[in-house]
């Protein structure tokens, strides 16, 4: 039922270029509502609808209310929900659908970008076959009709479906003459439809109202990034500019990217809540579904977490961010060139045991392997390390396990430098070993 109504409950809000023509009532009224139209490019507007199902002696109801704003040229919608708070624009011809977060954050709102193909205010579409219209007085205007003559296919489609649902023993064949009541004021614009529809012992009510009224407001743009920041995307990843802090509010979007421009480097990010810096990540834009580890390890205590990322080539990254908090600030912040952790702290040419012995600033122990390529090598340890490697040219680097089962992998130009590390007591020294089978 709540799907029938939310169909519909977005339609009948403007005329458009809508040309109602059947008689003499029928082009007054279209007259009236051009008049109605063009003296204003702005409107409030506020849509209410209801329906409700009878069954017996039981009833269901459905409600929703819509408030919000209305600019025709260029198209422009800010409206509010039970949901939450949206913006609705057209950049290029294309439809772009926001949510606006409520709360501030550094004196700026938050938007996400959502997935909406469909205008909130569009046209409406009164089809003139089998169509009444009678004239109450000159701010009153009714119209009879059938519900092909008020909806559009793809909400006749959902409609039907919500009646086959609600009558399943009828299928098709529905016999539904709705009222649509047109008013008049100086300012405003009402338009009520409704229509009920009784099969056995079951009654479908149906109520929408939708009333414009003529204003001027100031349109919020998104894009202002004085006032706006954007939050992470699964769907809409935005560009942003890595090179200034990041403002993050978990609030509408906890799982997301940003598209970030880095130039080759090594990267630390930091957040003003050091708990979370594990949960943010640097990835490639073609495979950022599988989330490389570029350098994040963390310790025992999360305020000396520190997530390194090795960018090797310059270009476009994602961001990735998964994080429900408040409020955050990330910073990304390049500490070197790509060089700074391509310099091994032991190079391996035979067989055997390896005292663990990392870095003691980055608790990362780099190890370089002197072998023919196609060597197969096989790490392995009792003490449950952590291993990074390059996997390509695009500075992918896969997080493996080191157990005394081992890892095992064939030496290509990519993996000739592994990182070592220990989520627990970095800087004590415990032991791996190294099984060496050449080609």
């Amino acid at each position: 039922m709540k799907k029938m109504m939310l169909a519909s409950v977005f339609i009948f809000i403007m005329s458009g270029c809508s040309t109602i023509s059947l008689g003499l009532y029928g082009k007054e009224l279209n007259e009236k509502i051009q008049a109605f139209e063009s003296t204003v490019n702005q409107y409030t507007f506020t849509m209410s609808g209801m329906a409700k199902v009878s069954f017996n002696t039981r009833t269901s109801t459905e409600k929703e209310t819509i408030t919000g704003e209305y600019q025709r040229d260029p198209y422009y919608v800010r409206y509010e929900d039970n949901t939450g708070n949206y913006i609705q624009t057209k950049i290029d011809g294309e439809l772009h659908t926001y949510q606006v977060n409520s709360y501030t954050y550094e004196g700026k709102l938050f938007y996400l970008e959502i997935d909406q193909n469909n205008d909130v205010v569009g046209e409406i579409e009164i089809k003139t076959k089998s169509l009444v219209i009678t004239k109450k007085n000159n701010m009153h205007y009714v119209l009879k009709g059938d519900l092909e003559n008020f909806f559009t296919d793809a909400s006749l489609d959902q409609i039907y479906d919500t009646l086959d649902q609600l009558y399943p023993t009828k299928k098709g064949g529905y016999r539904i003459r709705p009222t649509m009541d047109i008013r008049f004021s100086e300012t405003t614009m009402l338009y009520e439809l409704s229509f009920e529809f009784t099969f056995e012992n079951k009654t479908l009510q149906y109520q929408l109202e939708s009333q414009l009224t003529q204003a001027t407001f100031d349109v919020m743009d998104v894009k202002d990034s004085t006032q706006f920041f954007p939050l992470p995307s699964s769907d809409f990843p935005v560009m942003i500019d890595a090179s200034k802090p990041i403002l993050y509010k978990g609030y509408l979007s906890n799982t997301g990217f940003y598209e970030i421009y880095l130039e080759a480097g090594i990267y630390k990010i930091e957040t003003n809540n050091p708990n979370h810096k594990s949960n943010i990540s640097i990835v490639s834009k073609e495979t950022p579904q599988q989330w490389y580890k570029t350098f994040q390890h963390s310790y025992d205590n999360p305020t000396f977490a520190e997530p390194y990322h090795t960018i090797h080539t310059a270009g476009y990254y994602y961001l990735y961010v998964q994080i429900l908090v408040s409020s955050l600030t990330i910073e990304i912040k390049r500490i070197g060139d790509t060089a700074l952790f391509d310099a091994a702290n032991l190079i391996i040419h035979t067989s055997g045991s390896y005292d663990y012995t990392p870095d003691p600033q980055h608790g990362l122990m780099i190890i370089e392997f002197d072998f023919p390529m196609g060597t197969e090598i096989t790490v392995s340890s009792y003490f449950g390390m952590k291993m990074l490697h390059l996997i390509n040219n695009d500075s992918l680097f896969g997080t493996y396990s080191i157990n005394s089962e081992g890892y095992t992998m064939i030496l290509n130009e990519y993996n000739r430098l592994v990182y070592l590390y220990l989520d627990t007591n970095p800087l004590n020294t415990y032991s791996f070993n190294i099984n060496v089978k050449t080609p």
